[in-house]
Order: C-alpha cells, then structure tokens, then sequence
C-alpha cells in the first residue's frame, strides 16, 4: 500500500487529502520502515507539498497527539532564549533558579 503513494509522488503527483491521511496514519503507527519514511518525506518536499496534503496530515497529527496534563502556575517559556548553550547556564535561566521559578525547555 505504501508503495503506492510513494510511486505517485516521485512522479510529482499530488496526493489526495484521503491518501495523505493514510500515508501518515500508516507511519504514524509505525507500519513502515525507516526508509521508506525518508523516501515519502524526501519526494512530498521533491514535489512540493499542497494545502490539501497538508491539511490532511495535521489532521493526522492531531489526532495521534497526547494531551500532557503539566501544572504551569506561575512557570516562564524559555524556549528559544538559549537557555542552555552549550553547556553554559544564561543569565535568564540562573534568575528563574533563584527565584524557584517552574521554567518550560524545548
């Protein structure tokens, strides 16, 4: 089934928003290879992706994502702010240790 949507991409046609959803559930769910997964990611970017593929695997996304019960009173996003770089301690992270602020890491 997978070669299917891979054979239709490496000739640069679209997927449906129908087939897209089933390429990406079968790799959400693990029922493909390693490789088989960079060649789909490889030609989707060869061929350009559509809103309509797109779309499709958000949908995808969304519903195999997990909702992450995490108490954020009073806790500070420094995602992004080099918090951690290589190996040093920013000043913005060391404030939050002091002051026993929770902190949000990517």
């Amino acid at each position: 089934m997978f070669t299917y949507f891979l054979e239709k991409i490496s000739v640069s046609e679209d997927l449906t928003p129908g087939e897209a959803e089933n390429a990406l559930q079968l790799i959400v769910n693990g029922d493909v290879s390693d490789e088989e997964v960079a060649a789909f990611l490889y030609g989707m970017r060869m061929k350009g992706e559509k809103v309509g593929e797109l779309t499709a695997f958000v949908n995808v996304m969304r519903e195999a994502s997990v909702a992450v019960n995490v108490d954020v009173d009073g806790a500070v996003d420094l995602c992004g702010t080099g918090v951690i770089n290589r190996g040093h301690l920013t000043s913005q992270l060391l404030l939050c240790l002091w002051l026993q602020v929770p902190v949000f890491r990517c």
